[in-house]
């Protein structure tokens, strides 16, 4: 079993960016990994925001890897994760697969 606890400085930032969101799946996923960092369980966190228990961890273990990074920066690292984007602003949708030789220009290769 994992330890979800987080201090109280990172708690708090994730609070703010909580407060700043008004997307609803952003401050969910926020939301989570507030309640795993004070004592819950993944299973109590997904049964309140109805979600799997998996997702309410992957949540947690995603955020853990930005918040020692970020620094000060925690509200803005964490809502554009929790937003699902890059650090580049766009939405992460997964790879893009490349197009096929000559499918750019009609041709069909033999």
């Amino acid at each position: 079993m994992q330890d979800y606890i987080l201090p109280a400085d990172k708690l708090a930032a994730l609070r703010a960016a909580h407060r700043q969101t008004r997307d609803k799946r952003e401050a969910d996923r926020i939301k989570a990994v507030v309640l795993l960092g004070t004592g819950w369980s993944a299973e109590q966190v997904a049964e309140v925001l109805q979600v799997d228990p998996k997702t309410v961890r992957n949540h947690f273990n995603i955020c853990a890897l930005l918040l020692p990074v970020c620094g000060s920066a925690v509200p803005g690292a964490i809502g554009r994760w929790a937003r699902g984007q890059s650090r580049w602003g766009r939405r992460s949708q997964g790879a893009v697969r490349p197009r096929a030789a000559g499918a750019a220009d009609g041709y069909r290769r033999s």
